[in-house]
């Protein structure tokens, strides 16, 4: 699989100046609404073992104290090749989003404390599994509406204008103050059901998001989970792992990104 290496990370204008220095320190050169240039030698090793992935950065904060956060896209011909079933690239793609996740929030956090700030690198370690799934101290789509990202979908999963569904997130913990990012407080799906009706485990009942509802007023967890281990086995052999995306593919914001970029579910590169 080829993708093209994108060199530049968004950051939302008016972040706070110490997360600047943070990305000029690490080597970026930045530019209105853009950081463009290269990172650190650990952010390059893990941008090139995840090639084709943008990152933006945006802030989110309640009080004094920031919640910097990062997203990274799927290639759209990750997202296109699960039609039918999860594929291999999927879940490999799923580990290394997830894997440079890490490797950016950890170094942001480091950065942080470096000009004197506490900071807490939300990695996969600040996951927790319980009987209803995993969750988080805090959820990083929560700190995605906060700040603006975007919306959580009758899936239960973010949905950004640009990407749809098709990004994984992740944030990072900090009393570094930040200017207050518009919050998004409900739902832009508006009459699509396209995620309730394909969804292949019936777990979404279909109710709209706004700010206070759970996951678990969106979805079945345990039947999407059931059904996407079924799913994982009959795509890859894999059927211990909990991975489908359905969902993501079919979403209309997720259909534009891939239309976007010469694709969509059934075209061709």
């Amino acid at each position: 699989m080829s993708c093209e290496v994108r060199k530049w990370v968004w950051y939302t204008s008016g972040t706070h100046e110490g997360v600047r220095s943070m990305y000029r320190s690490a080597g970026y050169r930045l530019s209105q609404g853009r950081i463009v240039g290269y990172g650190p030698s650990q952010i390059r090793r893990a941008a090139g073992a995840a090639r084709g992935v943008n990152r933006r950065v945006w802030r989110s904060v309640t009080g004094a104290g920031g919640r910097p956060g990062i997203a990274v896209k799927y290639p759209p011909e990750v997202i296109r090749g699960i039609a039918d079933l999860p594929t291999p690239g999927y879940y490999d793609w799923y580990n290394r989003l997830n894997t440079l996740l890490d490797s950016l929030v950890v170094f942001g956090a480091n950065q942080l404390r470096n000009q004197g700030y506490r900071a807490v690198a939300m990695t996969r370690e600040s996951v927790v599994k319980g009987e209803a799934g995993y969750n988080t101290v805090l959820p990083y789509k929560t700190l995605a509406t906060r700040a603006g990202v975007g919306w959580i979908g009758r899936c239960a999963l973010l949905v950004n204008d640009q990407y749809g569904s098709a990004i994984r997130l992740s944030g990072i913990l900090t009393d570094a103050p930040f200017e207050t990012a518009t919050p998004v407080e409900g739902s832009r799906c508006g009459r699509c059901v396209a995620c309730v009706r394909l969804c292949p485990a019936q777990a979404i009942n279909g109710r709209e998001w706004s700010v206070g509802v759970c996951r678990d007023e969106l979805v079945d967890a345990p039947a999407c989970r059931k059904v996407a281990r079924e799913r994982a086995g009959l795509g890859f052999g894999r059927a211990d792992v909990t991975i489908c995306g359905k969902c993501i593919e079919v979403c209309p914001y997720t259909r534009k990104y891939l239309r976007t970029n010469g694709m969509d579910r059934l075209g061709t590169d």
